[in-house]
């Protein structure tokens, strides 16, 4: 039969006696309890973020491209991620994880494969033709629009609006492939300002 009454094994919680091993008191347990808790809470802190997870559509991806000069700030988000509250003006509040975008860069270029959404810091027309919105409003965005930010014809409010999706495959053609099959450009069609005659069924 071992018995610890030393002051050193007292100051870690050692008491009574057992053959052999000594038995851990109540205040070593709690030590143990309150580093485990704290460790858990280091590892979180330091954790990275998850992984963004792709939801597209038919092969179209949510993309916002920030053409603006460096002063402006623009960020994407991905919805229903995250820990954070997107409120936006046109589909009402997500759970989110929001991204800052740079200028000259594009949201696939910064690991967000499918956006949902974005916002400016500063006032924003949605829209070539649209409203101007608040700084700090985000706008939800289709799985199948590629959303571009640009100071369009000198303007200083910034304008971020939507393009129709074309496929990778149709984007790498010549753009007379993309015109219709009956499209006839001989100089025969010319008009007599130089337009040009196109038949279309």
């Amino acid at each position: 039969m071992l018995k610890y009454t030393g002051t050193a094994w007292a100051r870690w919680g050692y008491t009574g006696s057992i053959p052999g091993f000594p038995r851990v008191g109540r205040m070593m347990i709690r030590k143990l309890a309150a580093g485990l808790a704290a460790a858990g809470f280091a590892a979180v802190l330091l954790a990275p973020s998850p992984a963004v997870a792709a939801e597209c559509t038919l092969g179209f991806c949510g993309t916002v491209k920030n053409n603006l000069p460096s002063y402006y700030t623009v960020k994407v988000a991905r919805f229903g991620v995250g820990n954070e509250t997107c409120w936006t003006y046109n589909a009402g509040s997500f759970t989110c994880q929001t991204y800052w975008l740079p200028s000259g860069k594009s949201s696939s270029d910064i690991g967000v494969k499918d956006a949902d959404g974005f916002m400016l810091e500063q006032p924003f027309r949605h829209g070539i033709l649209g409203q101007v919105l608040p700084a700090y409003t985000w706008v939800k965005i289709p799985s199948i629009a590629t959303v571009w930010c640009n100071l369009l014809n000198g303007a200083t409010t910034p304008t971020c609006y939507q393009c129709p999706p074309i496929r990778r495959e149709r984007a790498q053609q010549p753009v007379a492939a993309l015109l219709p099959q009956r499209a006839d450009l001989s100089e025969a069609r010319l008009g007599q300002r130089g337009h040009v005659g196109v038949e279309v069924e």
